[in-house]
């Protein structure tokens, strides 16, 4: 099953396949070294993946989530990841932490 999801296959279409329910399972998330391994990011980043162990770990601490508009195309301006930067900055400043979901295939 785990192969299947790394190859990108849905739950639902893994069922359909198999013919049976699946146990609900979750992604992991592993760190994009920003850094080259030099110095350690002040901001990490995290990508998804169907591996075994993870990488983040829960915080507890006021959190919100922003949701980025996807990818940037040539030719977009770049007011759209502009706007989340910003949100992400007030969100800082009145003492939440920001975290930013963009899908950026």
């Amino acid at each position: 099953v785990r192969d299947l999801r790394r190859a990108g296959f849905s739950d639902t279409m893994i069922e359909a396949l198999r013919g049976d329910t699946l146990e609900r399972s979750r992604p992991t998330y592993k760190v994009v070294d920003t850094c080259a391994a030099e110095f350690e990011a002040a901001t990490p980043y995290y990508y998804s993946c169907w591996e075994e162990e993870t990488e983040s770990a829960a915080v507890d601490a006021r959190t919100s989530l922003v949701i980025g508009s996807g990818p940037i195309r040539i030719g977009q301006g770049i007011e759209f990841d502009y706007c989340s930067v910003h949100a992400a900055w007030s969100l800082r400043q009145a003492g939440v932490r920001a975290v930013l979901v963009n899908s950026n295939p």
